[in-house]
């Protein structure tokens, strides 16, 4: 019964995924209509930039969901590898996910602040990749030691 509950759940991220990838196909498909100064501006190639790095990791990840609802090992496998006691408590000992979610957060604002001020920008974007660098250098201290 648990791996049929994980399979509705993977069914539901990949709605998820294929919905954000709508999204950005019409923020692409909006450009052919935008300004010229709007989409020569710097800002505006680092935000298209951070999608699509962002929806090639989501499309990296329905490739995964896809092909363990296709074999049962492979989604026991990844239920177990998801539901590891010993990971979980890896990853709250790191402070995920919540360092992830203020990290992307960060970047967010980073990405905005571009259209105001570079250098304010960058520092939002710096302090954020360097807090990820921290967190998953935790997780990794963590993962030898416990």
């Amino acid at each position: 019964m648990k791996l049929e509950q994980y399979r509705e759940t993977l069914r539901r991220r990949m709605r998820l995924c294929r919905i954000l990838w709508l999204v950005y196909l019409l923020l692409v498909a909006s450009t052919r209509f935008a300004s010229p100064a709007l989409t020569e501006h710097p800002a505006y190639a680092g935000l298209m930039g951070a999608l699509a790095g962002g929806l090639l990791v989501g499309l990296l990840g329905m490739a995964k969901f896809n092909n363990a609802m296709k074999d049962d090992a492979a989604l026991r496998r990844l239920y177990n590898q998801e539901h590891d006691e010993r990971m979980q408590a890896i990853r709250a000992k790191a402070g995920f996910p919540m360092t992830v979610f203020l990290g992307v957060g960060l970047i967010a604002a980073g990405l905005v602040a571009t259209f105001f001020n570079l250098t304010v920008a960058l520092t939002l974007v710096i302090a954020a990749v360097a807090q990820l660098l921290v967190c998953l250098g935790v997780k990794f201290w963590y993962t030898r030691t416990m």
